[in-house]
């Protein structure tokens, strides 16, 4: 029986880390993120945060609504993923990422993406000619 997720066809945080390559990624990903070194201000940014709002929240909810609608606007005018997601970030954070996914992939999983594509390339013909004895 399908596992009750709210909305029909939609896979929950751990229904999606238990898909064979998403796990994988999502286990790179916070093994890099553990690692990082703006994790420790991070951490110490969002205590701060939850101290500092959670009284806040309680006493004036309209007040933080709309403080977080400011907030929202002026992400929305900065916007940040024009510069987050240039190809600098990318050439420095991809061959990490993905040198870590590959070494968690077991080596079975090698094995058979071997198997597989040197049996497409017999297929395909494209196997080297072989060797002329006379020569």
């Amino acid at each position: 029986m399908a596992e009750k997720t709210g909305r029909k066809g939609r896979l929950s945080r751990g229904r999606i880390a238990d898909l064979p390559v998403f796990g994988i990624v999502i286990e790179t990903l916070k093994e890099w993120w553990s690692h990082h070194a703006l994790r420790p201000a991070m951490q110490v940014a969002a205590e701060a945060s939850r101290v500092v709002l959670t009284p806040l929240a309680q006493h004036h909810p309209f007040g933080l609504v709309l403080s977080a609608s400011a907030a929202g606007a002026a992400l929305t005018w900065s916007r940040p993923w024009r510069w987050m997601f240039s190809s600098a970030l990318f050439a420095g954070l991809l061959p990490q990422l993905a040198s870590r996914m590959v070494a968690r992939l077991p080596l079975e999983t090698w094995t058979t993406m071997l198997g597989a594509a040197l049996s497409r390339s017999g297929k395909n013909g494209s196997s080297t000619p072989p060797i002329d004895s006379k020569l």
